[in-house]
């Protein structure tokens, strides 16, 4: 009985192996290259807009204190007046924040791509495609970038 059993498992897998899907593996070699970028973002490399802000309060305040009296045709008494005005504030101002760019990039990447065998693929078939990219640092990846050098930033007192 245990020779049955044996010898029907391994026909079921050799019957298996039969219909197993083969793989072919493509490998591409990619080399990622792109110049004169904004650094944060597409099309204009302003990042921050024109702007002038201005922080402040004044006042403008006056009191008296005391009073004269007139007696018998004769004034008496004192008056202290007193007034204050001003203002006071902080202010900031900003233009010209330009982003920067980002000179160029090169970015090699090795790509694999596995699928099956054509002749393992039948019609209205769901087939898996794998695939693995790698950095090839052999190759030197790099990004050159020039950090914005103008704009104005400032504080109002």
């Amino acid at each position: 009985m245990n020779k049955r059993i044996t010898l029907l498992i391994l026909f079921s897998f050799s019957i298996l192996l039969c219909f197993a899907q083969q793989y072919d593996t493509t490998f591409y070699n990619i080399k990622f290259v792109s110049t004169g970028e904004g650094m944060w973002n597409s099309g204009s490399t302003d990042i921050l807009p024109a702007k002038e802000k201005d922080y402040s309060f004044s006042w403008n305040e006056s009191t008296s204190i005391g009073g004269i009296e007139s007696v018998l045709g004769m004034d008496f008494g004192a008056k202290l007046y007193g007034k204050t005005a001003g203002k006071i504030g902080v202010g900031y101002y900003m233009s010209n924040i330009n982003g920067g760019t980002i000179d160029s990039i090169i970015y090699p990447t090795d790509i694999q791509f596995m699928v099956p065998k054509p002749e393992d693929i039948s019609a209205g078939q769901t087939i898996k495609i794998s695939s693995r990219v790698n950095v090839d640092d052999s190759k030197k990846p790099s990004i050159q970038t020039t950090f914005p050098l103008e704009g104005k930033v400032g504080v109002k007192m």
